[in-house]
């Protein structure tokens, strides 16, 4: 398994949009992961994180 990004360029945090369009039609499952995270730990804040 690959800890290389697919999103290389640090200076931008990827959107929803760009999310979606580097995992396709699992788009719903990472939303629904999301969402549950966020329901369980309401104060959660999230942060794009780059390997390496």
């Amino acid at each position: 398994m690959s800890d290389i990004s697919i999103f290389t360029d640090k200076s931008q945090v990827p959107d929803i949009k760009l999310v979606s369009v580097a995992i396709g039609d699992k788009i719903k499952l990472w939303e629904h992961l999301h969402s549950f995270i966020l329901l369980q730990y309401p104060k959660a804040v999230g942060e794009w994180n780059y390997p390496g």
